[in-house]
């Protein structure tokens, strides 16, 4: 006599490789040929350590002139660098971190993400540093933590490298931190935390929420579809976020004017 077969057990689903909805990059380099234009003319005009540069001198965030009313100087800093060594690190950083962003975000997206991380940045500057500062830093702070929440939000979906990637960005994250707080480091590190601040904030809100939709046609194909798509919606939040900082940088000006 024979054993009665074991009933068969369903096969396992099998895994389904899907692309993501990325978008072209083109926007990035657009910002790295505007910063890499500052500097050459910064350059051109100053060539050697210890000269005027007059670039720096009409665009760097110096709180006591934005309180005059030199209210560009909350935009200017973010294309400005105090040295070579300055440029090609926020260069590189930016041309990692840029494309990145752009593919998942898109050129809107990366825009409306850069400068509110790059204004946050220089408006937790303004409040908290006394000190002169320029750099693209505070933005590309924002879009470091762009792609952490990127990867936090849509971790069920883009598994366990994903999730290593974004222990990797804190990690990444404290390190920077860390080294702004060493004596004589010459950082300007609340425009660090405040553009990092800035950018997850306004991830959170534009970032792209990645799910798989099922066919409805019975041979049609799944794909993975953006389920928080820039729309008037999204964009009324952006105002009123974009709103909110130019608050906080008048509040500064109007309490500098009450104390003087």
């Amino acid at each position: 006599m024979t054993a009665p077969s074991e009933p068969a057990q369903p096969a396992a689903p099998t895994p389904r490789a899907l692309a993501l909805p990325l978008s072209p990059v083109w926007l990035t380099y657009v910002l790295l040929g505007v910063i890499g234009v500052v500097f050459l003319a910064q350059f051109a005009l100053a060539p050697f350590e210890g000269d005027a540069d007059p670039v720096m001198f009409w665009g760097a965030k110096i709180n006591s002139l934005i309180v005059r009313g030199q209210v560009w100087r909350l935009v200017t800093p973010i294309f400005i660098h105090a040295s070579l060594t300055h440029f090609l690190f926020n260069a590189y950083a930016l041309y990692v971190f840029g494309r990145s962003i752009e593919m998942a975000y898109g050129a809107i997206r990366l825009f409306l993400l850069f400068f509110f991380a790059g204004l946050g940045g220089t408006i937790a500057s303004l409040w908290l540093n006394t000190a002169a500062s320029v750099g693209a830093s505070g933005a590309i702070f924002g879009l470091f933590a762009a792609e952490a929440v990127l990867l936090w939000r849509n971790r069920g979906l883009l598994g366990p490298r994903a999730q290593a990637r974004f222990r990797e960005l804190l990690i990444l994250a404290g390190i920077n931190l860390l080294i702004g707080v060493v004596p004589g480091a010459n950082i300007d590190l609340w425009a660090h935390i405040g553009g990092a601040l800035s950018g997850a904030v306004i991830a959170a809100w534009i970032g792209p929420l990645w799910r798989v939709v099922e066919p409805e046609q019975p041979f049609g194909a799944p794909f993975i579809n953006d389920a928080q798509p820039f729309n008037l919606v999204r964009m009324l939040g952006v105002v009123a976020l974009y709103g909110a900082l130019l608050a906080a940088a008048a509040g500064y000006i109007v309490l500098a004017w009450l104390m003087a």
